[in-house]
């Protein structure tokens, strides 16, 4: 097992790899297990709120610009994202900080003043940000295609959103800070370090911080807030057009629902996806752009949770390009669709599976050498899995997981996956054809 743990009295755990490097740098990653997909209907949105909320000052340290100063005077690198499924702050910094640096980052998390008048400032912030978001195109399919592909679910809904927002209506202070106190609880957190410090080390640094230490009152919300992982029933192909003013171009996405995360089908559709669009040679890069010139951008991208997964094809075109190219034959989206009829009947090659294994061992090898890569996988999977025994360590992921993986196996969970009951498309443009239209393209989808 190349990593270890341990848990705290408080209920606080920690999961450890020593470092692949001799540079005596720690990657520190605390991982609350409070995402959008834990909030009421009352309160979308607050999961990120709280991330900010957690940076404006505690009783210790009252202004945020002190806590930015304490790490940027070490040079540490600090930074915090939030998910569906969790709240991520990071730290990278020299091992002889770690001690001040994750005790500012346990009096942050627990210990965040949350003072009336930084709440209303950061409200505004956070508005901010998300009306920057509303601007952005690629961001609004991919909501609409996660509320088809995970509707019914507590995953339909994105992290945050303008319509969770309203100018000068900020969501019941009181809530706010109950909800915060309920989750953000060392019982309710994961720790993921990896560092050249042995662990004996860390796990009596952590010991002496203040994080390490505090028993909280025994959870709330927490008791009654429950991830809903059921999707609701699909009997056809979902759609979903929005006309956008401003989009002077057309945002495609075709998804399909797939698996969770502990399923070991999830290699078999990377290994898909890296031989639709991986390096120059990908089967739908190669199509569309190399020979018909067609997008601007095609990628995949693919998303697991406990119980489900999506497989999301997306792309981006000149709208008169969508259904034709001119005089030339078929635009993008029939041309999408006869790579997919042919990829449910026949497959993929041999050679098209040699290339992406090839492809995937490099960059495996890659990812591997990137301490914040392997302390990020660490904290999620323990999160999530609560153990370390289902954890696969992540250097063997390619050996155990990816490297014996036949075109039979790609076929099988293409076929099992890409079909009309689990498939949503979406568009986003100012120049749409009618729904009518667009559906008549996918009657040849078995």
């Amino acid at each position: 097992m190349s990593f270890q743990y341990h848990a705290y009295p408080n209920g606080l755990r920690i999961i450890y790899e020593k470092s692949k490097t001799e540079i005596p740098l720690s990657y520190i990653y605390l991982f609350c297990d409070v995402g959008s997909a834990h909030e009421p209907d009352n309160l979308r949105g607050v999961s990120h709120f709280i991330e900010h909320m957690c940076f404006k000052g505690t009783k210790k340290i009252p202004k945020a610009k002190d806590i930015f100063i304490e790490y940027d005077k070490i040079g540490a690198d600090f930074n915090a994202f939030t998910i569906k499924r969790a709240t991520c702050y990071m730290v990278t910094c020299q091992n002889d900080y770690f001690h001040n640096c994750f005790s500012i980052l346990g009096d942050m998390v627990l210990n965040s003043t949350f003072s009336k008048k930084e709440y209303e400032k950061e409200y505004e912030v956070v508005m901010e940000e998300n009306i920057d978001d509303n601007n952005d195109f690629e961001e609004i399919i991919y909501v609409n295609s996660d509320a088809l592909l995970y509707k019914g679910s507590s995953y339909a809904n994105p992290v945050d959103s303008i319509k969770y927002h309203s100018k000068g209506s900020y969501p019941n202070y009181k809530d706010v800070l109950d909800f915060y106190h309920d989750f953000y609880k060392p019982e309710n957190m994961v720790v993921s370090v990896v560092s050249t410090m042995p662990f004996s080390k860390i796990k009596s640094l952590i010991s002496s911080t203040f994080l390490s230490k505090k028993t909280c009152m025994k959870p709330n919300l927490t008791n009654n807030i429950v991830i809903n992982h059921t999707l609701a029933p699909q009997q056809n192909i979902q759609f979903h057009l929005e006309k956008k003013n401003g989009v002077e171009n057309t945002l495609l996405t075709i998804g399909f629902r797939t698996c969770a995360m502990n399923s070991t089908d999830k290699y078999k559709l990377e290994l898909l996806k890296t031989i639709l669009v991986g390096g120059m040679s990908g089967r739908l890069f190669m199509l569309l752009r190399e020979k018909h010139g067609l997008t601007y951008s095609v990628r995949v991208e693919t998303e697991n949770h406990e119980k489900t997964g999506v497989f999301t094809i997306f792309t981006q075109t000149e709208s008169s390009k969508l259904l034709k190219n001119g005089s030339r034959g078929k635009g993008v989206l029939p041309l999408l669709i006869d790579c997919l009829g042919d990829l449910i009947k026949n497959g993929v090659t041999d050679n098209e599976v040699d290339i992406a294994k090839g492809n995937q061992e490099g960059d495996w090898m890659i990812q591997s050498t990137k301490n914040a890569n392997r302390a990020e996988y660490n904290g999620f999977e323990f999160l999530v899995n609560n153990t370390i025994r289902d954890i696969i360590p992540y250097d063997d992921i390619y050996k155990k997981c990816i490297r014996n993986l036949k075109k039979n196996d790609v076929r099988d969970v293409i076929r099992k996956y890409f079909t009309r009951d689990r498939m949503t498309v979406c568009l986003l443009s100012d120049k749409l054809p009618s729904l009518g239209v667009i559906q008549k393209y996918f009657d040849e989808i078995s």
